[in-house]
């Protein structure tokens, strides 16, 4: 946390390091199931500033499961843009501690069947 801008983040340098680990994992035509399930990881702590990133995963926990461990398959071009999503994302891995907190609790529910929304207001 740095003190005088407000705001709470990982180094820099790391989520650069992150993003261009990642690049060079997807120049390769083929991965793991363990080694996106392990690049994923690095994202977690960056992200953890500003939760709604972690989203660009969905597709790829998603894939994740459905493939084996170890064996080694071509990137599929979903998951290949959703790990290039994460590493343009890391830029905005930043929790701004001064910004105001609203009032209104909003709660959202997408499952395939249907959908629903639902808010509240809480005190300061």
């Amino acid at each position: 946390m740095r003190n005088d801008p407000g705001t709470a983040a990982s180094p820099v340098l790391k989520r650069a390091q992150l993003f261009a680990l990642t690049l060079q994992a997807l120049h390769q035509t083929h991965t793991t199931n363990d080694f996106v399930k392990r690049n994923m990881a690095l994202f977690i702590h960056p992200m953890r500033h500003r939760r709604e990133l972690l989203a660009v995963f969905h597709r790829i926990y998603k894939w994740s499961a459905s493939v084996g461990k170890r064996r080694a398959v071509r990137w599929p071009a979903d998951i290949r843009d959703g790990m290039r999503a994460a590493g343009v994302l890391l830029p905005l891995a930043v929790g701004h501690l001064r910004w105001s907190v609203s009032t209104r609790v909003t709660a959202t529910d997408a499952t395939p069947q249907s959908g629903g929304a639902v808010h509240t207001w809480v005190s300061q």
